[in-house]
């Protein structure tokens, strides 16, 4: 147990294993056999040592592919840092290695911890533990907005995803292998590979504003991760010369992660300099299809098998066998970012007297709020206000019931769910902030917009 109270303490640092590698010493062998024999006895959370009971929840929710997690503690009060579990909190990652010259990618995931007189509870990224621990850490542990960022967990909305290729806008890069698993072979088809166009000298940026951290950082290399605002995920491999923000920073779309490489800081392999590039659902937190999405003005599609997609924009196909994809930005169409961005200041009592007084919704209101009465037809919701503001203009009033046809995104909104970029269109093509919305447009099934 000393041995393991010494491993936390120098996680603080950079990153180790949760537990010791079969390949080291006589003496780490012997302690890993002990560590394991000892994990299988318990349940997740009843050991002392926090890097270890980390490990356990990450193995229990992602499977053993390969080796043993790598768990680095970020941030921490009390004493989490040390083997006995204490009055304390805890923030970092943990990650399961790929074996050197395997195909396939690191898989990792935050965390966050809180240690009581006996025991751990560990809320992993993605996961309604994760969401409600994070909503009380404190602010040593969590910034606010990253509080409000997880503990908010907005799925993921529309098929359009609002996100950018992770290119500079205009430039053209190639897709050197089309949708595939994060692993390589295995679906869901979540990632691709992308290489830069001639003339051009590999940039990775952002594919959306959010908050980047980085992971298994070592040999000049790291799993670079950025939760983005509107329920989705992005992570990035292989890449040298990483960006210099720090973790947990915020980030806009378009800012500089690193360049195109060949690391390997968490195993795998790299047959030449390329970002690979995966999609995730930030909440609950897995992968997500690459097919029929649509990320930098293109719309994927995967093949029978891994690597064999391609995307497609107006007509026009892009594989790993030639051609380049051109970084159109977000889609066209999504309300600029002047949309009000929150409620009147001043409640209005009586309908404002500006061009779109709030039409007549026909309909009858829902019996429970929440629930569409019929087919489109959701209603409007804002504690507190009497009104909301729709865009380009007018208002709607609060409880009233108006009808939906379609979905996109825009500027970020907070709402009664937590923030959310997804604007939904009206029938009188008017745009109202999925904040002010008793549904979801995942709820709704809507449509993403043309």
């Amino acid at each position: 147990m000393r041995h393991l109270a010494l491993l936390a303490t120098a996680m603080l640092t950079g990153w180790l294993p949760a537990t010791l590698h079969q390949s080291g010493t006589p003496e780490q062998a012997e302690h890993q056999a002990g560590a394991t024999e000892q994990a299988e006895r318990r349940a997740p959370g009843t050991g002392a040592d926090l890097g270890a009971v980390v490990g356990e929840h990450l193995l229990a929710a992602r499977g053993a592919r390969h080796g043993t997690p790598l768990v680095e503690i970020r941030r921490t009060t009390g004493d989490a840092g040390g083997a006995e579990a204490g009055a304390g909190w805890a923030f970092g990652s943990a990650t399961l290695p790929v074996p050197d010259g395997v195909d396939g990618t690191p898989d990792s995931a935050l965390f966050v911890a809180h240690g009581s007189a006996t025991r751990w509870e560990v809320g992993l990224e993605g996961t309604p533990a994760f969401a409600r621990l994070a909503g009380r850490a404190p602010a040593t542990v969590l910034r606010p907005e990253e509080r409000a960022v997880f503990a908010a967990g907005s799925p993921a909305g529309p098929v359009d995803t609002g996100l950018e290729l992770p290119w500079a806008r205009g430039d053209s890069w190639y897709m050197g292998g089309g949708p595939h698993g994060n692993d390589g072979t295995h679906r869901p088809f979540s990632s691709a590979d992308f290489t830069e166009g001639p003339g051009l000298d590999g940039r990775v940026l952002a594919a959306g504003p959010g908050l980047v951290y980085r992971s298994c950082e070592r040999d000049g290399g790291a799993l670079v991760k950025v939760v983005h605002d509107n329920g989705y995920t992005t992570t990035y491999y292989h890449m040298r010369d990483l960006g210099p923000a720090a973790d947990g920073a915020r980030v806009d779309a378009g800012a500089y992660l690193g360049h195109t490489g060949t690391q390997l800081p968490c195993g795998g392999q790299a047959t030449g300099p390329h970002v690979h590039f995966t999609l995730w659902r930030s909440a609950p937190e897995t992968e997500l299809p690459l097919d029929g999405r649509t990320i930098g003005g293109w719309t994927f599609h995967e093949g029978r098998n891994p690597y064999d997609g391609y995307a497609e924009r107006r007509g026009l196909r892009v594989d790993r066998t030639g051609g380049t994809l051109t970084n159109h930005g977000p889609t066209p169409g999504t309300p600029p970012t002047t949309t009000p961005a929150t409620p009147p200041a001043t409640v209005p009592t009586t309908p404002p007297t500006v061009p779109g007084t709030p039409p007549t919704v026909p309909g009858t209101p829902p019996a429970v709020p929440g629930v569409p009465a019929e087919s489109g037809l959701v209603r409007v919701t804002a504690p507190g206000f009497a009104w909301v503001p729709l865009y380009p203009s007018g208002f709607v009033m609060v409880g009233q019931d108006v009808r939906v046809v379609c979905a996109t995104r825009g500027t970020v909104v907070a709402g009664v769910r937590g923030p959310t970029d997804v604007w939904v269109r009206l029938d009188d093509t008017r745009w109202i902030s999925e904040a002010y919305l008793a549904g979801t447009a995942v709820d709704l099934a809507l449509p993403g917009c043309p």
